[in-house]
């Protein structure tokens, strides 16, 4: 975790009225490198057609570009790329890819928010959090109930 989320994420569980108000200083070109990095590498391609790998041919400059953009105001999301994948069931399900450089500020910004509100969250809550979800839910809680059924457990299907 970088040093500036490292301090949020202490003023978060220090103070929990506190109410931070200017973050976008913390979007920087380090913030930036770290979210592309982890990104998935062989992911789709967005409207865009950049893929990780030619993003990352000249990354310095596309990230210190990408950078003064979004904090001179000049940075606008592109549509996402529209795809309709197969469900089981025989219908499909439709799919928004983001481009690149979307997905990047996206994580940027998302890491920026966890550090912020992981704080808020109990131990037990699990749903859309990182490394939550149910499977992860269901394998700490089988174990010490040990291992019976479940009794009663709120889930929708996804999608």
């Amino acid at each position: 975790m970088m040093c500036g989320l490292k301090w949020i994420r202490q003023a978060a569980r220090r103070d929990k009225e506190l109410r931070f108000t200017k973050l976008l200083h913390h979007v920087s070109v380090g913030t930036l490198n770290d979210a592309y990095r982890s990104l998935k590498r062989s992911a789709l391609p967005g409207v865009d057609e950049v893929t990780w790998a030619a993003y990352g041919e000249d990354l310095a400059t596309r990230l210190t570009d990408l950078h003064d953009r979004v904090h001179g105001g000049r940075y606008s999301a592109l549509p996402s790329k529209r795809a309709w994948t197969p469900k089981a069931d025989g219908t499909k399900r439709q799919l928004g890819i983001a481009a690149l450089e979307d997905k990047i500020v996206q994580r940027a910004v998302s890491r920026i928010m966890q550090a912020i509100f992981e704080e808020d969250f109990a131990g037990f809550s699990y749903g859309f959090r990182p490394r939550g979800g149910d499977f992860t839910a269901l394998g700490e809680y089988l174990p010490a109930s040990g291992g019976g059924c479940v009794g009663d457990m709120m889930a929708k299907p996804r999608g």
